[in-house]
């Protein structure tokens, strides 16, 4: 497993950008849902420990499309792989 690629740290930090540091903490983020898509597409795992926090958005929505998108990106993490994505963590 590598490191994510320049094209999908951009897209990691268009989320990221999207809120404001009182939606980080409240977890009310308005979120472009389809950036999250991009990322489950790229398939790269080490995304996986960026996504995390919008699991505890306050929209559904955004929960339910970061929680895909960590499914999807899981489907590509190797048992060999496991060390450095907790590493990532």
């Amino acid at each position: 497993m590598n490191h994510p690629s320049q094209p999908t740290w951009e897209l990691l930090r268009g989320l990221h950008a999207s809120q404001s540091f009182w939606e980080k903490l409240t977890g009310r983020q308005e979120v472009p849902l389809l950036l999250l898509d991009e990322i489950g597409a790229s398939g790269e795992a080490l995304a996986i420990p960026h996504l995390t926090p919008f699991l505890r958005s306050g929209r559904s929505q955004v929960r339910e499309a970061a929680a895909r998108t960590i499914g999807r990106l899981f489907g590509h993490v190797q048992p060999s792989d496991y060390p450095q994505l907790d590493e990532a963590c």
